[in-house]
């Protein structure tokens, strides 16, 4: 009875945390979360990366840029990551405050990605790597880009990386911690 209910726990834990990694973050007003001051909401999504920094200026064009983007990275992050553009990401509310994102591939992930509005950008993080997620433009605007209302989006861009290896979250170090305990529980059922 002990080691099905420890392998039911485990595999509830694995199913749960697969699912909420690729769905997308809706807002809810007065979360504290992507609001205006006064409660009401400033997105109907919220950005499901982790928010790194913001950048004045545009990370798109030629090479050049593209390795200024990379080189701001690492130097924020203290690792050696090199980025890649992928150009097969499909975003909904183009042109809005923000929307959803997935990769056109079953197979690409996107580590990184940019929301560029007004005349800068923010970088997230995903971790780990994801097909789908969801994006907005509030952390811009709360920086005082774009004026007093919702900050139109002007492109997202996703990236694949590959170098350093990423350190895990705080939810996926406590996800395997569960998992060794259920490990460590279920070994002295047997032996007991």
């Amino acid at each position: 009875m002990k080691r099905t209910l420890a392998l039911s726990l485990a595999g509830a834990i694995s199913l749960f945390a697969s699912i909420a990694g690729a769905t997308p973050i809706f807002n809810v007003a007065n979360d504290g979360f992507e609001d205006h001051t006064n409660g009401s909401i400033y997105s109907t999504y919220a950005n499901s990366g982790q928010f790194l920094y913001i950048a004045s200026g545009n990370n798109l064009g030629n090479a050049a840029t593209l390795q200024l983007v990379q080189t701001k990275l690492n130097t924020f992050l203290g690792q050696n990551i090199t980025l890649t553009q992928d150009a097969n990401v499909t975003i909904t509310g183009s042109g809005g405050a923000s929307g959803t994102w997935n990769t056109n591939s079953a197979t690409t992930t996107i580590s990184f990605y940019v929301v560029k509005a007004a005349n800068a950008y923010a970088m997230y993080e995903v971790l780990p790597a994801d097909l789908t997620g969801s994006w907005s433009t509030y952390d811009l605007w709360h920086a005082g880009y774009g004026g007093n209302g919702a900050l139109d989006v002007s492109h997202f861009t996703g990236y694949v990386s590959s170098g350093a290896a990423p350190v895990p979250e705080p939810s996926t170090l406590i996800l395997f911690g569960a998992g060794l305990v259920g490990v460590v529980l279920l070994r002295r059922s047997i032996k007991g």
